[in-house]
């Protein structure tokens, strides 16, 4: 079996609306963040394109493990259900869809690796 992590969130415009993209990154989450401790290059990351509009800001809160913003705020909660529904509805077609879910839940509260 394959490990990877969600690494990163990011927004990406299509059709002039920003929409949430995973970056996606093979290996452990600890490893990645030793390899960038040692002056490393991350591992090469895939892109995972959702349908899900977001702001800056949702996104950031994603990023940095922002948990009480996502809760309180209307919005994010919403963008984040959203996400989950998007990710559930795939994981069938790509397993990875399922880690990327399971990252967001189980690490909501710690910041994401940086870009």
């Amino acid at each position: 079996m394959e490990y990877g992590h969600l690494h990163h969130v990011i927004l990406e415009q299509r059709a002039g609306e920003s929409y949430i993209t995973f970056l996606y990154a093979m290996g452990l989450r600890e490893s990645c963040m030793a390899q960038r401790s040692a002056g490393k290059d991350a591992p090469p990351l895939m892109r995972f394109a959702t349908p899900v509009a977001a702001t800056p800001q949702i996104a950031l809160a994603f990023n940095q493990g922002d948990a009480p913003f996502i809760r309180a705020n209307t919005a994010a909660r919403d963008v984040r259900w959203s996400l989950f529904e998007f990710m559930k509805a795939h994981e069938q077609e790509d397993v990875r869809w399922h880690t990327i879910a399971d990252d967001l839940r189980r690490n909501a509260a710690l910041p994401l690796c940086a870009a």
